[in-house]
């Protein structure tokens, strides 16, 4: 606990001077520990001249949630502001980002799903929601102008990559506000991200980014983004009650827009 400022020591003075206890007034101060806090006390005290002990604690847990819940606001608008900054790195002047995704067999969708909603739910984020994010697997994250660029080169893929089986097997987080589930890289995974890569790598005035190529690909389905610190702990602390690994079959592949989350192209593997 940091040292009390000038006014939590004001405080203290003005609450021994109205006869409470020495412990209660160092108790109160050392948590109204700053000038926000201590003048709201100040504030409260000034209209009353003597208020029962419990009443002073009351309205000392009244301020700290206060406090909390203002740096709360704070703290989502900061990941918010990283989150943008984030996806405006690197960019092409003028382009946008798109991705190539891979989709699941129904049984895997409704496992991830259901994994989402309770994140939204303890949480009380939500970002997958509002940007219709569905169950997915990026495979790579194209910077283009205009993704009619992208689509020769998507359907020329078509009939050439096949189903495959994956395991998931673990969560995990990519800090500072993107919580996942991951699967086992296997030799699977590993062709697929080499065929996309291979078939999107030489397209004129386009950018792959640097995550999402073979070999520095981390595959995972991504389960709630832009959290905020105490969003992740809760979302930890849920999966670590419901998760458990699970089998799946990557069966379509599509072409989207973010933000909202919309396919533009789309088709099922091997056929």
């Amino acid at each position: 606990m940091k040292p009390r400022t000038e006014k939590s020591m004001e405080l203290y003075e003005v609450l021994v001077k109205r006869g409470y206890p020495k412990e209660f007034c160092e108790q109160i101060t050392l948590n109204l520990n700053t000038d926000w806090t201590a003048n709201r006390m100040l504030g409260y005290l000034s209209h009353y001249k003597k208020l029962p002990l419990e009443e002073v604690v009351d309205e000392m847990l009244a301020i700290l949630s206060d406090r909390n819940r203002i740096m709360q606001k704070h703290e989502m608008e900061d990941v918010n502001a990283k989150w943008n900054q984030f996806l405006a790195q690197g960019r092409l002047e003028g382009a946008s980002m798109y991705l190539i995704s891979a989709y699941f067999d129904e049984k895997t969708n409704m496992i991830l799903q259901r994994y989402m909603d309770q994140i939204t739910e303890k949480t009380g984020n939500g970002f997958m929601k509002e940007h219709k994010v569905p169950p997915h697997m990026t495979i790579s994250s194209i910077e283009a102008r205009n993704i009619e660029v992208l689509i020769p080169a998507f359907k020329n893929l078509e009939g050439k990559l096949l189903p495959g089986e994956i395991q998931f097997v673990s969560i995990g987080q990519l800090l500072p506000y993107v919580f996942y589930v991951t699967p086992v890289l296997n030799e699977y995974l590993l062709n697929l991200s080499k065929q996309v890569f291979d078939c999107f790598s030489d397209i004129p005035e386009t950018s792959i980014s640097r995550y999402y190529q073979p070999l520095s690909w981390q595959p995972h389905v991504t389960l709630g983004k832009t959290l905020t610190k105490e969003q992740m702990r809760t979302a930890f602390s849920a999966m670590q009650e419901s998760f458990a690994p699970f089998t799946a079959m990557v069966t379509e592949i599509g072409l989207a827009k973010v933000h909202p989350h919309e396919d533009v192209e789309r088709y099922e593997l091997g056929k």
